[in-house]
């Protein structure tokens, strides 16, 4: 069955202190329903998936090679492109980012099942 990961590092994220309760890191597996448009994830380490949510598939990483020989992080994002996390990128969506070198050099990556509108606790559905 495929499936994603979430994760939880205690003192990160938009609420530091709550989670996990125990511990530096907490992940679940998040496995894929078998129509493969639906996450479940159990509300406790090896019990039964509880908790459906919709999947929406995309690319938390899309950027295009820059001009001069600084060379930017992925993180932050900036007018490159870089970790944009939008959740709303996906099938059929359009990205218009400012092509800088010829042939523009595009690069993608960080895979994402599913996410909020933000990563609370510093990961969503990881792909």
């Amino acid at each position: 069955m495929p499936y994603g990961v979430i994760s939880n590092r205690h003192g990160k994220g938009a609420l530091p202190g709550e989670f996990p309760l125990e511990g530096e890191v907490f992940s679940a597996f998040a496995g894929v329903d078998e129509t493969g448009t639906r996450g479940l994830l159990p509300l406790a380490p090896g019990e039964e998936p509880l908790v459906s949510f919709p999947l929406a598939p995309f690319l938390g990483i899309i950027g295009v090679a820059v001009t001069g020989d600084l060379r930017p992080r992925s993180v932050p994002p900036g007018p490159h492109g870089g970790n944009i996390d939008i959740n709303l990128l996906t099938v059929g969506s359009t990205l218009y980012l400012p092509v800088q070198v010829d042939d523009a050099m595009v690069y993608v990556g960080d895979p994402h099942f599913a996410q909020g509108d933000a990563e609370v606790a510093l990961t969503a559905m990881e792909a």
